[in-house]
């Protein structure tokens, strides 16, 4: 049952990289019929959602998997973006997920101190919220300085983001 499973996992992640998303979603959706924990699988459901911009669905995987694993950085990241793309849809609902996606974000910036990716994120969150939904360029520039810490030339083009931003 174990090594079916495994060769399921690996027959979906290989037709995830050759672009197979309905072929590789089979794939996954076998393996959680055998393990509904499997966070391979969860997460792999959530980047072929994510991919057909289907970011309700991809959010519900993420968190699914983020319940496999509160640890991994990735998966907040990835649950934060499939919001983020749910809230950019609709303004309202923006509203009420808001805080989960800068919750998220945090998250994963905290859980992996090298992990560029959700900082640049909430440099351009930050600068693109209007004060009273908590934007700040104080915050964005805090964020900018962490990245120019991991990176330096990273650190430039997070500058770059705040001052284009900023005019914008």
């Amino acid at each position: 049952m174990m090594g079916q499973n495994n060769d399921l996992v690996q027959e979906g992640v290989n037709q995830f990289r050759k672009a197979n998303y309905d072929e590789a979603l089979l794939s996954f959706r076998k393996v959680l019929k055998i393990d509904a924990q499997n966070a391979t699988a969860l997460e792999y459901l959530g980047d072929i959602k994510f991919k057909q911009k289907e970011w309700g669905d991809a959010a519900d995987y993420f968190k699914k998997a983020i319940a496999t694993d509160t640890k991994n950085a990735t998966y907040h990241f990835k649950y934060a973006g499939a919001l983020g793309m749910r809230a950019k849809q609709n303004k309202l609902k923006a509203i009420f997920i808001l805080d989960d996606i800068k919750k998220h974000l945090q998250i994963a910036a905290d859980l992996d101190a090298t992990y560029i990716d959700p900082r640049m994120v909430m440099i351009e969150l930050y600068m693109e919220l209007p004060k009273s939904f908590g934007g700040s360029i104080d915050k964005a520039k805090t964020y900018a300085a962490q990245v120019t810490l991991i990176d330096y030339n990273k650190g430039k083009e997070a500058d770059a983001l705040i001052e284009r931003l900023s005019k914008g």
